[in-house]
């Protein structure tokens, strides 16, 4: 059942009852994205790469039947995946908020989920929808109910949070619509209880109406069995399809460009250039340091019970990963 069927369904149910207020039947806004006093997803993309019981893969990259590290590996077509759309519009926004065309919306995929974020100094308001629940990132002190277009909704409020400034709270509401799908309203700032309700009962379907960022890396060709897991604006993650469907947080195969640090090898194993950029492998943490130039850096690492790697596999894909746009 696709987003419009779920408001038809939900319209249908209401026929009978008095008109709502002209704002009701409006839209959700929202999105996506990191902010650090939040400790969002991206926060910690190596830590969270998660192993589902049972999965297996094919390899990666075609395997050479090689050790040796080659000076200039073969070309092969390099695999790019296009930016995560947000099903849904806001056709009401708290007073400050700017339409969910502007640049201070972002939007990430979040294995099966979509997550449009509005974040500006210390207000964010983000919206997800999915099949998957979201969690609620910050702890409640009071927690009730409340109705969503004749959903039931659970409303979470906590008057401060880590990193609040004075009037900041925390307002959260979480629903289910019929096609399985949950959608939740997460607000941190000055916004009221009021506000993520109105928020949330202004929700309209929408025809692909914003697209997130592009893929921000490319990969040295298309891997077999893998398909995109997260993405965002400088992280990106390929998984099986199985892991995909139950896992929201970065997994399998992830590759984050990092910047501000400096190439630092730590653990490698091994260390090699490939035109002039310095690469550290750590065969044991299963992870890749690519140096991309000045402070920039490429970080990948990978749960080998998900995917399996060989070495000629690793030194392609080190030689062959590109950041889009940089």
């Amino acid at each position: 059942m696709s987003v419009e069927e779920d408001l038809r369904t939900t319209l249908r149910d209401r026929a009978d009852q008095a008109a709502p207020l002209p704002d009701l039947w409006a839209a959700v806004t929202a999105g996506v994205r990191r902010d650090q006093r939040k400790r969002r997803t991206l926060a910690a993309v190596a830590a969270v790469a998660v192993v589902a019981a049972g999965i297996t893969v094919p390899t990666l990259l075609h395997d050479r039947g090689t050790d040796r590290l080659p000076a200039a590996p073969p070309t092969a077509s390099p695999a790019t995946f296009p930016a995560p759309v947000f099903p849904l519009r806001p056709t009401w926004l708290p007073a400050g908020v700017p339409t969910a065309f502007a640049s201070t919306w972002t939007i990430t995929q979040m294995g099966p989920n979509v997550r449009m974020e509005y974040t500006e100094g210390t207000t964010v308001l983000g919206i997800e929808i999915g099949p998957l629940q979201a969690d609620w990132e910050t702890e409640a002190t009071d927690i009730h109910q409340a109705d969503v277009l004749s959903r039931p909704a659970e409303v979470h409020v906590a008057p401060g949070y880590d990193g609040s400034g004075a009037g900041e709270r925390f307002v959260g509401v979480r629903w289910k619509m019929p096609a399985t799908r949950w959608i939740s309203v997460l607000s941190w700032g000055k916004l009221t209880e009021a506000d993520v309700l109105r928020v949330a009962r202004n929700l309209a379907a929408g025809e692909h109406i914003v697209s997130g960022y592009p893929a921000p890396f490319s990969f040295p060709s298309s891997p077999p069995g893998l398909v995109l897991q997260h993405q965002s604006d400088s992280t990106m993650c390929l998984a099986p399809p199985a892991l995909v469907a139950q896992q929201r947080q970065p997994a399998g195969l992830c590759a984050s460009l990092q910047e501000g640090e400096g190439f630092n090898p730590g653990s490698a194993t091994e260390t090699w250039s490939i035109e002039g950029r310095r690469i550290a492998y750590d065969q044991d943490g299963h992870s890749l340091l690519i140096e991309w130039g000045g402070d920039t850096q490429i970080s990948v690492d990978w749960d080998p019970a998900v995917i399996t790697l060989s070495h000629d596999q690793v030194v392609a894909l080190a030689d062959g990963l590109r950041p889009i746009h940089r």
